[in-house]
């Protein structure tokens, strides 16, 4: 639950990555928190839309001609996907705000399951080599937890000192 730690930073407008018809957004939305969403799918953001969720139809690299920034991003089930990891994760980190949060979840490969392995899945984590890439993109580890045994997420916000951020791969 995101909302303890968006309560305790002053936290309030949240754009999800990968949000579908937005049904990850709407708790947000009802508690009274600003929020926007990006997804692939026509289809799934004009049914979001009809929720009376702010989505756009787009990917990672559509947000470089997005000006705003956010308090809170999330990526749920997105990076995994990802096929320019670190340019992905450099435009994520530049649309958070400096108090920002980001929350990210992919598979563990460790925990392997038949489903994890997919042909949409170009990347694969174990805790160890989430925690280092994240670290490699310019974030830090708020707090780091299992989900579904197979599944795990991590809240990061971003490195006073960045000296480990890549630009590309």
């Amino acid at each position: 639950d995101l909302t303890p730690i968006m309560k305790e930073r002053g936290l309030n407008t949240v754009l999800e990555v990968g949000c579908g018809g937005g049904g990850n957004l709407i708790p947000f939305k009802k508690s009274g928190y600003s929020v926007t969403g990006v997804d692939y799918s026509a289809r799934l953001t004009q049914l979001g839309k009809s929720y009376g969720l702010n989505l756009r139809q787009g990917s990672i690299s559509s947000l470089g001609r997005v000006q705003d920034k956010y308090d809170v991003i999330i990526l749920n089930h997105v990076i995994e996907h990802s096929t320019n990891f670190f340019s992905d994760m450099n435009l994520i980190t530049q649309k958070l705000n400096k108090n920002g949060i980001i929350y990210i979840g992919v598979p563990n490969i460790d925990n392997c399951h038949l489903g994890q392995f997919n042909n949409a899945h170009t990347l694969y984590f174990t805790p160890r080599t989430f925690l280092h890439y994240m670290s490699e993109c310019g974030l830090r580890e708020i707090t780091f937890g299992s989900a579904q045994k197979i599944h795990m997420y991590g809240i990061f916000k971003i490195a006073q000192d960045n000296p480990n951020k890549k630009d590309d791969l």
